[in-house]
């Protein structure tokens, strides 16, 4: 998970050994990325460098700087949510590393309009009645404030499959926060563990890499075109979700952690980690 990380924080920043080209009136200007009209052509046959395999793999293994960049942007930097302070310092951090490893030109460009930034500074949720408690929370990213302090009665909300059940909750969610999430799900087989316990053989199994074997132990496992469908398509329904909350006026949403199981939620990876709430309040606009 660090690697892709790092990677993703690398790519913010270019560095290039070509000096900047300058652009005249009525020149065509230069072509930035990789120019999807027209791909190159894609070889028959691959003629594949072992050797050059070879000496990546062996970078990577065994001189890999990877633990060094990974605390620079976790400890030092923090996250770094688009259109964030944080994310400005990213950039000028992977630029300064770059130039540090001996590439010229190494510079942040700018990509496009993205819009708003947004950083989180504080988020207090507490229950007030029955009884006075306090949820571990964090506002979803790009969400408004609030107006001061809300107060307001809770109502609980199942995870809602299809637009077709809407219409059971239609003209019950104004002015109500939303507890929005699937039925816990409590592992009670002693047979599979919800923590393990990594031994020195099994973090030892973690760091092979075979080439053409099973990467599943590495967490490297490719998704079927069926399955990054239905990714995309549940992406789109959640917007749907959101959508018919912000116009029955619902105040705010609290969601669980990502695997609504009691309060464990999942890394990227499927893991298991620790406990988080999400919440973001609506004002009659979509979370995102």
């Amino acid at each position: 998970m660090g690697l892709v990380c790092v990677l993703l924080a690398l790519g913010s920043a270019i560095a290039t050994d070509v000096a900047s080209s300058k652009t005249s009136l009525g020149e065509k200007p230069t072509q930035l990325g990789y120019d999807h009209e027209h791909p190159e052509v894609q070889p028959s046959q691959e003629n594949l460098d072992l050797a050059m395999h070879g000496r990546i793999r062996e970078e990577g293994f065994n001189h890999s700087h990877i633990m060094e960049y990974a605390s620079g942007l976790f400890d030092g930097i923090r996250p770094r949510l688009a259109g964030s302070p944080n994310l400005a310092k990213a950039n000028a951090w992977t630029r300064d590393q770059f130039t540090a490893m001996g590439c010229s030109n190494a510079h942040v460009e700018i990509w496009g309009e993205f819009g708003l930034g947004w950083r989180q500074i504080s988020t207090p949720v507490f229950m007030t009645s029955p009884g006075t408690a306090v949820f571990i929370a964090q506002a979803t990213p790009f969400s408004p404030p609030t107006a001061g302090t809300v107060n307001a009665d809770l109502i609980a909300v199942p995870a809602l499959k299809e637009e077709k059940d809407f219409d059971s909750w239609r003209g019950k969610l104004a002015g109500k926060i939303i507890l929005y999430s699937k039925s816990p799900l409590v592992n009670a087989d002693p047979e599979k563990p919800p923590v393990q316990h990594y031994d020195a053989s099994k973090l030892a199994k973690i760091y092979e890499y075979p080439n053409g074997g099973d990467m599943q132990e590495q967490h490297v496992i490719t998704k079927t075109p069926k399955e990054i469908e239905a990714i995309f398509k549940k992406a789109e329904f959640q917007e749907q979700v959101a959508r018919f909350f912000a116009d029955e006026h619902a105040l705010a949403l609290l969601i669980p952690g990502y695997a609504g199981d009691a309060g464990v939620f999942e890394d990227d990876n499927g893991e298991e980690m620790g406990e988080c709430f999400g919440f973001c309040q609506l004002n009659n606009r979509s979370p995102r």
